[in-house]
């Protein structure tokens, strides 16, 4: 017998992009624009705009996922979800992508605000 509750993890992944020289003076509304092409068409948005972080605005994206039922079959229901927070520090964009179950994602975004608004970036 196989135990699908664990098919996901609920998980925090941070990543940064680094501004090219010519692009320093990018506003966190076209990076999230940019952002959007990089993740593809078939990611399905639910929510995106700026937000106020307790230290920093950040633009903030939420998607989900649909189950592939394969190459010419319609997708299934939505199995997770993903809060996205960018972050502009100087030179860099900082991406947390918070993710979970679709089941237990909404429960979770208080969780998630309250990791978010922890966060302060150093930078020498």
């Amino acid at each position: 017998m196989v135990d699908d509750s664990f098919t996901f993890f609920t998980s925090l992944t941070v990543c940064f992009d680094n501004i090219p020289l010519f692009m320093h003076s990018m506003k966190i509304e076209k990076y999230l624009q940019e952002a959007k092409k990089r993740l593809g068409r078939n990611v399905n948005y639910i929510e995106e705009g700026i937000s106020a972080t307790q230290n920093y605005s950040a633009a903030r994206l939420v998607i989900f996922e649909k189950q592939s039922k394969g190459l010419f079959r319609a997708p299934g229901e939505v199995i997770r979800k993903v809060l996205l927070y960018s972050i502009k520090m100087r030179t860099r964009f900082w991406d947390f992508f918070y993710s979970a179950k679709a089941d237990i994602f909404d429960d979770l975004v208080p969780v998630f605000e309250k990791s978010i608004d922890s966060v302060v970036i150093k930078i020498d």
